[in-house]
């Protein structure tokens, strides 16, 4: 839970800093590949699902992997502020590659989300792809 707090909010301090940068700056927008956001919501629905129902703090980094920014490699996480009424607590992190280009997209995801995982068959850990407790979720998204 620390690190994906610290995470994130080093996520926000670096959106605050890269929003003060001047247009002046002499950078050209065509190598200005790498893009940051971050956000605060009053909660999480994933396809019609509350996540949790507790206000979030979400970050997402990519970086555009050609010229065109048609192809992106990038990260996604969000962590509640607060516990779930049954003392669970919403941390997420996505891994994605996508290409988007004139209103096509697709796009692989690797998923982890913390909440209500049973320990007994997966594991809370992020950074376990182990075959015996497995938590991370392959999304194959495509949209038109």
């Amino acid at each position: 839970m620390k690190k994906i707090s610290t995470l994130l909010t080093s996520l926000f301090a670096i959106t605050l800093l890269l929003a003060q940068t001047s247009e002046d700056d002499g950078a050209s927008a065509e190598n200005d590949n790498l893009h940051l956001s971050a956000g605060i919501k009053t909660n999480h629905l994933w396809r019609g699902l509350i996540i949790t129902d507790k206000p979030i703090v979400s970050g997402q980094l990519w970086y555009d992997l050609n010229k065109s920014k048609t192809l992106q490699l990038g990260i996604w996480g969000a962590s509640a502020i607060s516990n779930d009424s049954d003392e669970t607590h919403y941390k997420e992190i996505n891994y994605y590659i996508q290409y988007a280009d004139k209103g096509f997209s697709i796009g692989i995801w690797d998923l982890f989300n913390s909440r209500n995982i049973n320990e007994l068959i997966a594991s809370d850990d992020i950074f376990n792809y182990s075959k015996d407790k497995p938590t991370h979720i392959i999304d194959l998204r495509t949209s038109y």
